[in-house]
Parts: structure tokens; C-alpha cells; sequence
């Protein structure tokens, strides 16, 4: 069984044909790992029979076992509980100049190869195009021969059941600094425009 960090119940099923109906039988405590529960956020509930965890955690992950016995005999079932954790993404640098008709790679900076990944471009979902194409696991993103239609702001979302998280990084395409006489240009401009301040 797979848990977000929030309240979550479970129940273990027991075969309890076994035992006649003359000898009632009783649940035992529960244990994690072989180990007692001592834990305040796990509430052993309905005459023990369900173990409740409330607002779980890693420590929470592992092997539950519950015990049902009476006087003819016992059984004993186990649960592996793991605990999902919401994606958490990395520091990164934010902002890349790019020299026209460069390739670069974005990285979605996030190290779990399990979480679904999208990419966008000022909100719009990237497919694969012949300028920008994703890796197979969708953690990078190719600019080939970047243009400056290609910069913007990129976002790489990553998400899984417990939750999601997004980064978000600006992209420059760097055109050609030109100059016209004693003019200053102040503004990177494309191969294909000019553009002259003075």
C-alpha cells in the first residue's frame, strides 16, 4: 500500500473460518517491522482491527503486521506500507543566454526518475519539433540550433500521487550586436533585423 502524507486507514482482511463461533477471538497488537507501535499519530481502531495513520510520514513506511487469535489457534496477516512523498525540486540556475544557432539542454531539476513530467513554454504544453525535442525520460529538453522565437520562459512540471511542483527558467536567445557608425547599439536583435539606438 502506497500513502501520501495525509490521513489514511487501512484494514488487514483475516480468514477467520478457522475459528468456531463458540471461541471469540481477539485482535493482538499490531506491529511494524517486529517492533511495538509507539507512535501518536497511529490509532489502532474497531476492537483493533484497523490501524489508522494520521498524517503519515517516512518513519510510517514498512511491514504491519496484525495478529487475530483464540483459544483453537491464531493467524497473522502483513501490509507493506510505503510512504509517497510529494516531487521536490532542486536549486537551479533560472536564467540562460543562449547564443543563436546554439543547442542547449534544459534540466528539470528534480533526482526521481518515478514522477510524470511536462514541459511548457509561456504556458503552452512543448511536443517534440524538430527544434526542441525531449529526452526519453522527459527530464531534459534540447533547444537544437536555438532561434529567437525560442526563448521565453520554460517551466518543467513534475508530479506523482502525492503531489506536484514546477521550476521555471527563462531563456535568451542572443542575436547579433551591430554597430553603425558612432550609434551604440543597446540591444541584442536577430541576423535577420536591425535595430540601432542612439
Amino acid at each position: 500500500m502506497r500513502l501520501d502524507r495525509g490521513k489514511r486507514t487501512f484494514a488487514a482482511n483475516l480468514e477467520m473460518d478457522q475459528f468456531e463461533e463458540r471461541h471469540p477471538y481477539i485482535v493482538n497488537t499490531a506491529k511494524m517491522d517486529g517492533k511495538q507501535i509507539n507512535n501518536s499519530d497511529i490509532l489502532l481502531l474497531n476492537d483493533r482491527q484497523q490501524l489508522h495513520i494520521e498524517s503519515a510520514t517516512e518513519e510510517d513506511a514498512g511491514r504491519y503486521s496484525c495478529v487475530a487469535e483464540n483459544k483453537p489457534g491464531r493467524v497473522e496477516k502483513d501490509l507493506i506500507v510505503a510512504v509517497l512523498k510529494p516531487p521536490l525540486m532542486e536549486d537551479y540556475q533560472r536564467s540562460f543566454e543562449v547564443p543563436e544557432n546554439d543547442t542547449h539542454t534544459l534540466i528539470c531539476p528534480i533526482n526521481d526518475p518515478s514522477v510524470g513530467i511536462q514541459w511548457s513554454k509561456n504556458g503552452v504544453p512543448i511536443t517534440t519539433s524538430n527544434n526542441l525535442q525531449l529526452s526519453t525520460s522527459g527530464h531534459k529538453l534540447h533547444i537544437m540550433r536555438g532561434q529567437v522565437t525560442d526563448g521565453g520562459r520554460y517551466t518543467c512540471r513534475a508530479w506523482n500521487e502525492a503531489g506536484e511542483a514546477t521550476s521555471s527558467m527563462d531563456v535568451i536567445i542572443l542575436g547579433v550586436w551591430i554597430y553603425a557608425g558612432d550609434a551604440k547599439l543597446l540591444y541584442a536583435v536577430p541576423t535577420s533585423a536591425f535595430a540601432v539606438v542612439t
